[in-house]
């Protein structure tokens, strides 16, 4: 047992050792994230993004001119359901497409944009071309739950004005056959 003792106390030593080395490290990291300036609070990242865009750079305003013309066309065709299925499934590929499209356009912005907005994590691709898409999108949704609600309002509301009218002819659901049943026991008796 005693051979084992130094061993276990190289093992105590190293582990001690380990951990001031990783105190330091931990202290440094502190240090240096203490006296890092950058934006802190939501509004302090909002207003470092926005002041990072050139919104009178052509591709700019064309993303915008985009959202605006499927806005329009979802309002102006809100009750034409086969154009909304199709603008609903072009803002989902447009969506879907975006992740490829930021790697394209990464490392091909200089033909259509003054700086590289297009980083790996896609935050401008994100939140300036499918965020606007996707609350259309939820939009289109929200119309198509009120359109269908409102159908099945209209079928509920028509069987049952049906059974009403069945009700008040005599003929209704199982009204009908009782009261043939009832004339039947009248003339039987």
């Amino acid at each position: 047992m005693e051979a084992g003792m130094p061993e276990q106390e190289l093992l105590e030593e190293y582990a001690s050792a380990q951990a001031d080395v990783m105190d330091s490290v931990q202290s440094e990291i502190d240090g240096i994230l203490s006296n890092s300036v950058g934006p802190q609070t939501l509004s302090e990242h909002w207003e470092a993004f926005t002041s990072a865009i050139n919104f009178e750079e052509p591709f700019v305003r064309g993303l915008f001119a985009l959202h605006a013309v499927v806005l329009v066309l979802v309002v102006l065709l809100r009750r034409v359901y086969p154009a909304q299925v199709t603008l609903f499934v072009l803002i989902c590929v447009l969506v879907g497409a975006a992740e490829p499209a930021n790697r394209w356009a990464a490392e091909n912005w200089r033909s259509f944009a003054t700086q590289n907005y297009f980083d790996e994590h896609g935050v401008f691709t994100g939140l300036m071309f499918c965020a606007p898409l996707l609350l259309i999108g939820f939009g289109q949704l929200l119309g198509f739950l009120y359109e269908a609600s409102s159908l099945l309002i209209k079928v509920k509301r028509a069987e049952l004005r049906r059974k009403a009218a069945a009700r008040a002819a005599g003929g209704g659901e199982g009204g009908g056959e009782a009261k043939a049943v009832k004339r039947k026991k009248r003339k039987d008796d």
